[in-house]
């Protein structure tokens, strides 16, 4: 054990954060210095907030699994297509608010690398939990009650749930409806705004969501598949709208790339305005992903297996290589040699077998994109 270093339970991001004033220690009144880092009173019935979600959430999966096994290979399909998609969505929403849980015990000031002016809208990581939990409830409930239609061959009522599903959570965090943290809700709806058109200035919120929509980019583009079949045939025919929605369609590798693409224009429009060099090279790495997605996406036109195997295979398994080095020896300092990178930083925090993981989640990600 080195005599210094401060010891650190794992886990400890699964204990109650310490008083938010503490966590966050700023001068004066911090409502009236604009910063949302102030401490919030808990809310009537918080303590039974958490026994209840975790009953609905075991009974919710209990009725889902029970009813997928004795379900049609079809409704299988459905299954898969509707909402799979939503799963690794969900658990990042759950990730980030593990994120600020750690910030917070740490003392940690996140909220520093955003404006002044966003920085009123940051979620504590109870507050992000609450919004977590409240998605996850309705997914989960969506998703049993879909399963027990299927199950017992109630066909006409499992079509209302997944098109209730996608509408209930587009229209959670688009309507500008005074419930559920309104501003923050509409402080996301207008950062995707920004995103989606990266021809303005871009600021830190931009970037972070843009980035982590580029992790995402494989369940978006799934949930893209989802809802291009919800729209173009039959819900309840898994196959209905393949022509237009599956895997042989370029609609879908199109929606594949967006985020790459916003994320590039990102890199080019900060270089324009600081002239730093080195978002050009962010740019390139962000351009790699396109030779990826389309290799990828021939696999699908290729009649020929053997062209494929030998052609189009080892060129996609090299884009895909060149995509994911960047970020391991770049982004993450792979070697680990440099005082300034992530490795040795976190040989410096706690340990090291934080960032080793996070370099096998980013890898996994990465090669999940095309996949």
């Amino acid at each position: 054990m080195e005599r210094g270093r401060p010891q650190t339970n794992p886990l400890s991001f699964l204990e109650p954060a310490p008083s938010l004033e503490v966590a966050y220690p700023l001068e004066g009144n911090t409502k009236s210095q604009g910063s949302h880092l102030t401490l919030a009173g808990q809310p009537v019935g918080y303590g039974l907030q958490k026994p209840i979600f975790l009953a609905w959430t075991v009974i919710c999966v209990g009725v889902i699994i029970t009813c997928l096994l004795v379900s049609d290979p079809a409704h299988l399909d459905l299954f898969y297509i509707y909402y799979q998609p939503i799963i690794p969505i969900l658990f990042m929403f759950w990730l980030w608010g593990v994120a600020v849980r750690i910030f917070e015990r740490n003392h940690i000031r996140y909220d520093v690398c955003f404006s002044v002016k966003d920085q009123r809208y940051l979620l504590f990581s109870r507050q992000v939990f609450q919004v977590a939990g409240i998605v996850t409830t309705l997914v989960l409930t969506n998703t049993a009650l879909f399963s027990y239609h299927c199950a017992v061959n109630q066909l006409r009522w499992a079509a209302l749930h997944p098109p209730f599903m996608y509408t209930s959570v587009i229209a959670f965090f688009l309507l500008p409806v005074n419930f559920i943290f309104k501003e923050e809700r509409m402080f996301f709806t207008s950062t995707f705004g920004k995103v989606v058109s990266p021809f303005r200035e871009v600021s830190w919120a931009d970037f972070l969501l843009a980035d982590v929509l580029t992790s995402l980019s494989k369940p978006l583009s799934d949930a893209e598949r989802g809802m291009c079949h919800l729209l173009a045939g039959s819900v309840m025919e898994p196959h209905s709208s393949d022509r237009m929605c599956g895997s042989a369609s370029w609609f879908i590798p199109f929606g594949l790339s967006l985020p790459f693409a916003w994320r590039l224009l990102q890199c080019l429009r900060v270089y324009m305005d600081t002239g730093n060099r080195a978002q050009l090279f962010n740019a390139l790495k962000y351009s790699t992903a396109f030779p990826v997605i389309i290799l990828s996406s021939m696999n699908n036109h290729v009649v020929d297996e053997d062209r494929w195997d030998y052609f189009y295979k080892p060129l996609w398994l090299a884009a895909a290589f060149i995509n994911s080095g960047y970020s391991i020896t770049g982004m993450w300092s792979g070697t680990g040699t440099s005082p300034s990178s992530p490795i040795a930083q976190a040989r410096e925090y706690g340990g090291g077998y934080q960032n080793p993981f996070c370099v096998a989640s980013c890898s996994t990600l990465a090669c999940s994109t095309s996949t």
